[in-house]
């Protein structure tokens, strides 16, 4: 049976249900309340639509259905923008390139491998091709992976479509590395496999593109046969399952060879054989072209064509030999690229890329005039203008050993990879967003209805095991008419948006298309199968997991219950991707309504939707949740606490219209009740049919079941299938009851450490998270838009005896997170981010790159003292936050080492952008966050009169004018929201001290006689009093008060750390683990620097005035103290002609120590 895929379509109008036609069902249905009632679901509801109708992409299979991807954040050119034309700029962008080395890549030819044979000059990678009116942004890993999620692309030509492969597959070895899946040995031939995201990459070897045998001496240049109208078999027929080709071809052609068409000896290019004419290789490449793209572009849509789409890729360059032809001893020496006036397309290669150009014109024009006959597309990569100028590119001799005995010739024809190649793919990842076509593709779910024998009611009893299911009738008759539940006299204004409706069809991915209504695929008839790539989230990644289901975090000791996922007998269900989850939701409102169960979903929902954002409000209570995600969304999250779901007050009957059932969630209670020892300790879900409903919950589902189509039925007599209420069903209870495995059980935290509650030693009744509920969140989406406003519910929290286990989430009131120890960290997770993860580590910083051979320094967590624990950083919370925000760091090049630090924090959530204003800056073009560094080592303005200095050590002379902020950064503070001002190091440097009016009034360490040694205590003083007075009222006067709303954070000094000498005397910092508290203590000198710091903080403070900024101290010099570890020390970028020290103990290894200081931002911050 052909896999079905589930397809949002377009929904139909549903027009509002009578006032007076809800009013009287109401009052009905209010006569069948019984005294007691069984929990069921009782809720407002408004239909929702999709934003736009979707359709899954042809070869979307049912694996890569069922993977949610993570959100990513990718970078798009305007779609007016050339991406071919333009120039090599230097990539000045902090060491960000290259994205890969041999070490990283194992997938590099070794003829293209120039790092591993020891090509001198690295600077070739130093370029990046800017177009001329836009940014081209780089390679997004991650995010060419989700846009090829469950398709698959071939490239089609010589050993250069083979370079471009490889350059790819390298490029997204940051993701995933492929599986070779090859059917043959041939190396012209190979088919590779990403099993994560179901993409499959392959090569097809066909240098002419058609048919060509050779037909004499290969050794001596060869002759080959052309028949330049039948397309190579090799690629034509295989490619007909691709989505893309990627097409190119133009060296071969170079060769001597006879030209076929029709069967029939029509001309050859240096045959040198009488009577045939010499029609140049030139018409052999035009003929070639033409047959190949006929054959991509002339399907008709069927079977055994192609109906993808075909990208021609220009010709790589001819020219690139200097000296000498390619055999006859020409070379490419060449060190930089070239300049636009420099080189220009001539010769052959403008002869080549003209016919392919036209040829594709040609094509593109055939295919528009075939109309609906051809269901290829055709894209033209025009990389020739790009690639011309980049002679310094090739491996030349470094694709082999030098002491090799070899028969190649210098190769200028291939790229070095990594090298200028990579643009290729750039450029392919812009055109693909540009054209690609599919729509959003979203995944729905419903909301609860949870039914759980912890509640006795319905005259159901443990003990006797006697209940009467039919007073049931009520709750649920009210459910399904939707009446609307009043909680609080308190409400809050979210905008919200009209109603809309959603219908589903099958999709088939056989060419017949859409299936009809009768054949669609119940996705609620299925089984559990094993999935390796769960699961969705962590207690670390998620931070609203309560405390009862957090059952990694209270030492569940099998997480094998994580790895399986619920499969539909006659489809794949695809992950919740939360992007589009909260794109559709922006604007609306969804409420769960009912037990402890209810509340179990929607944390489970929350969890899921933290891979794109985090909440910026919540509202959490005993009886009401709210969860409110700003910025772009507005969307609203409620919980409401209503076991029974029967409320006395029922209010207006204008209600939603859509509403929806989740049947039942049985209980997994073995070995006694779940008030008498009762457990659930099963590793693996059952089989089918290993375990049936039965019981008290298979009366529960039947009555659930009946009084819907019951409910159904009367909405229809009322108001047709299109009145005022959408009735949907979300039968969930075939797929829970085999997952006796996914309970919390007694790895939990117990009611009694928290709240003043009995305690129960096992509860088999709510699931783990992340586990089997995650299940119904993904199952279907019931979007809710609450008319008019939003109830607001008491925010009436447990009584709390005392902070949870390990402190965290206590209250932090008390806590100083500046005072401390480092702790190892035990959670096993890899660093934040690597050089490899994060684009901007600098190469001074990047001591993993620089080969540093020990890596515990990232082993360790700082621990405030006090029980209390400073969270992670939170990506996605952070950016969340500071959405539409900016953030300065203004000092020394410590102040770009916590910037750089940052940055690659926030990339775990989103790539950043650079961002040119006069600094190094980052922009998050997703969440509009800004983050900035001004290089400004003295905070005031400096002047270096005398780079000597006085004691000829290199440190210079300086001039200081203190009572002058340094415009660097002043000129620019008050576009900025949050300022974090730091300074120390440089104010060792030999400097003469001026005022306001340029008398000098002091020095410090200037040998001069006359003039007063006031020591670097009165300079850094003056210039932090200086620099914290222009940071608070900066731009109040001219950008309308906003210094008010900026906050300026002081950090206090971070220490150095050599031993065995001074920073230019052979001191070095070799330890390998944090120092003890009390082991390391700062010296006079940094003493006297951390108590000014403090001081003039602490008095800044006091003279705030009206309009100032907020002020606020990072005193994050006792964690820094500790750690003589996390130095680079010799493992960095070396710039011996910039720098004279030996040894760097003064900077941090990123990723390492430095990431605690914003770990402390995201505290002071977000909290």
């Amino acid at each position: 049976m052909t896999k079905k895929k589930l397809q949002v379509v377009r929904p139909r109008a549903v027009s509002p249900l009578p006032a007076l036609a809800a009013a009287a069902a109401v009052a009905v249905l209010l006569l069948l309340l019984t005294a007691a009632g069984r929990p069921s679901f009782l809720g407002r509801y408004e239909a929702i639509t999709i934003s736009s109708v979707a359709s899954l992409p042809s070869g979307y299979s049912s694996e890569s259905a069922r993977r949610a991807p993570p959100a990513v954040a990718v970078a798009r050119v305007p779609s007016d923008c050339d991406i071919f034309r333009g120039e090599w700029v230097p990539d000045d962008g902090g060491g960000a390139a290259p994205y890969y080395t041999n070490e990283s890549c194992p997938l590099i030819q070794e003829h293209q491998n120039c790092m591993k044979y020891g090509r001198p000059d690295l600077g070739f990678l130093r370029w990046r091709w800017r177009p001329e009116r836009c940014e081209l942004p780089r390679f997004d890993a991650a995010a060419f992976l989700e846009l090829v999620r469950g398709k698959s692309m071939a490239f089609v030509g010589d050993s250069l479509a083979r370079n471009h492969m490889q350059s790819l597959m390298c490029l997204l070895s940051k993701v995933e590395y492929p599986k070779d899946v090859s059917k043959t040995r041939d190396p012209g031939f190979r088919t590779m496999h990403y099993e994560s995201h179901n993409f499959t990459i392959a090569v097809f070897w066909s240098p002419y593109l058609v048919t060509a045998n050779q037909s004499s001496d290969p050794a001596a240049g060869g002759l080959w046969d052309l028949y330049l109208d039948e397309p190579d078999a090799a690629w034509a027929a295989a490619v007909a399952g691709f989505d893309y080709a990627v097409v190119s071809a133009a060296n071969w052609f170079t060769r001597p060879s006879m030209f076929h068409e029709r069967g029939r000896l029509v001309g050859c290019h240096y045959c040198l054989v009488p009577g045939v004419p010499d029609l140049t290789l030139r018409y052999s490449l035009r003929a070639a072209f033409r047959t190949a793209l006929r054959a991509l572009a002339g399907g008709a849509g069927g079977a055994g064509v192609f109906n993808g789409t075909a990208i021609v890729r220009t010709l790589s360059p001819t020219s690139h030999f200097e000296g000498g032809e390619w055999n006859k001893g020409g070379d490419c020496r060449r060190t930089r690229p070239s300049t636009a006036n420099e080189t220009r397309m001539s010769g052959l290669d403008l002869d080549f890329h003209t016919a392919q150009v036209e040829e594709f014109r040609r094509a593109e024009a055939a295919a528009a005039m075939a109309s609906g006959r051809s269901a290829a597309r055709l894209l033209l990569m025009d990389t020739t203008a790009a690639m011309v100028a980049r002679a310094d590119g090739h491996p030349s001799r470094y694709g082999h050993w030098a002491h090799e005995k070899v028969t190649l010739y210098n190769d200028c024809v291939h790229w070095c990879l990594p090298g200028p190649i990579d643009v290729w793919n750039e450029m392919l990842l812009q055109m693909l967003l540009l054209h690609h076509r599919s729509g959003e593709f979203s995944i729905l779910g419903f909301l609860p209805v949870p039914m759980t024998p912890l509640n006795n009611l319905c005259n159901f009893r443990v003990k006797k095991q006697y209940y009467n299911p039919r007073c049931l009738i009520p709750a649920v008759s009210l459910l399904l008419l939707v009446v609307i539940l009043t909680v609080s006299n308190t409400y809050f204004p979210f905008p919200t948006t009209k109603s809309r409706t959603l219908s589903y069809s099958s999709f088939s991915s056989s060419p017949g298309g859409q299936k009809a209504a009768d054949e669609a695929c119940n996705i609620f008839r299925g089984e559990w199968v094993p999935d390796p790539d769960a699961p969705y989230y962590t207690n670390d990644t998620c931070s609203v997991i309560h405390e009862h289901y957090d059952c990694m975090k209270y030492g569940k000791p099998d997480l094998g219950f994580v790895q399986w996922r619920w499969r539909p007998d006659s489809c794949d269900l695809p992950r919740l991707d939360p992007a589009r989850f909260l794109s559709s939701m922006r604007g609306k409102t969804l409420a769960f309504i009912g037990d402890s169960l209810a509340r179990n979903h929607m944390n489970s929902l929350i969890c899921l939707l933290t891979r794109v954002a985090e909440p910026t409000t919540s509202w959490p209570s005993s009886e009401h949740t709210v969860y409110h995600y700003g910025g772009g969304y507005n969307f609203t999250v409620l919980s409401f606490w209503a076991p029974f779901l029967v409320r006395n007050e029922l209010v207006d009957a204008d209600g939603p219209a859509h509403a929806v059932l989740r049947t039942v969630s049985p209980s997994q209670y073995e070995g006694g009740e779940w008030n008498k020892d009762g457990n659930c300790v099963r590793t693996r879900p059952y089989r089918r049919g290993e375990k049936t409903l039965q019981g008290v919950e298979l009366d529960f589902h039947t009555l659930q079941v009946e009084e819907f189509e019951a409910a159904k039925r009367a909405v229809t007599a009322s108001g047709g299938s299109g009145g005022a209420v959408r009735m949907m069903l979300m039968d969930t209870t075939e797929a829970m009851i085999v997952r006796a495995d996914a309970h919390p059980s007694r790895s939990m935290m117990k009611f009694h450490e928290v709240i003043k509650l009995p305690s129960i030693a096992h509860y088999g009744l709510r699931y783990v998270l992340p586990a089997a509920a995650v299940a119904a969140c993904v199952l279907v989406l019931a979007a809710v838009s609450l008319p008019g406003r939003v109830p607001l519910p008491p925010l009436l929290a447990p009584e709390v005896t005392k902070n949870t286990a390990d402190g965290v989430g206590g209250d932090r009131s008390g806590c100083d997170i500046f005072k401390g120890e480092w702790v190892p960290d035990m959670s096993g997770e890899p660093p934040p981010y690597t050089g490899e993860s994060c684009p901007v580590i600098h190469g001074h910083y990047d001591c993993m790159r620089y080969g540093r051979p020990d890596l515990g320094y990232v082993r360790w967590r700082w621990r405030p003292d006090g029980g209390c624990e400073m969270r992670r950083f939170d990506a996605a919370r952070f950016l969340a936050a500071m959405r539409g925000r900016s953030v300065a760091f203004v000092g020394d090049s410590l102040a770009r080492n916590q910037m750089h630090s940052l940055v690659c924090l926030l990339s775990r959530a989103e790539r950043p952008a650079p961002w040119t204003n006069g600094s190094y800056a980052y922009r998050f073009e997703r969440h509009g966050l800004t983050v900035a560094a001004f290089w400004s080592p003295f905070l005031v303005r400096a002047v270096e009169t005398d780079p000597d200095g006085p004691t000829g050590s290199g440190a210079g002379l300086w001039s200081l004018h203190l009572d002058e902020p340094d415009a660097g950064w002043a000129a620019h503070v008050g576009a900025f929201d949050h300022v974090v001002v730091s300074a120390g190091s440089w104010f060792y440097r030999p400097s003469m001290f001026y005022d306001r009016r340029g008398r000098l009034v002091g020095c410090n360490t200037c040998l001069s006689p006359n003039v007063t040694d006031l020591t670097l205590r009165y300079s850094l003083r003056m210039a932090f009093r200086s620099a914290l007075r222009a940071a608070a009222t900066g731009g109040a006067r001219r950008r309308g008060g906003r210094a008010a709303r900026r906050t300026v954070i002081v950090r206090t000094i971070s220490p150095s750390h050599y031993e065995n000498g001074t920073w230019n005397g052979h001191g070095d910092c070799v330890r390998t683990r944090p120092a003890r508290r009390g082991e390391w203590e700062l010296n006079a000198m940094e003493k006297d620097m951390h108590r000014i710091q403090v001081e003039e903080f602490a008095a800044a403070a006091r003279k705030r005035g009206k309009g100032a900024a907020r002020m606020m101290l990072m005193d994050a010099t006792e964690a820094m103290a500790q750690r003589p570890d996390a130095h680079p020390s010799k493992y960095r970028l070396w710039q011996p002609d910039k720098f004279k020290v030996s040894r760097d103990c003064v900077h941090w290894c990123l990723p390492g120590a430095m990431d605690a200081c914003n770990d402390m931002l995201f505290h002071m911050l977000i909290g």
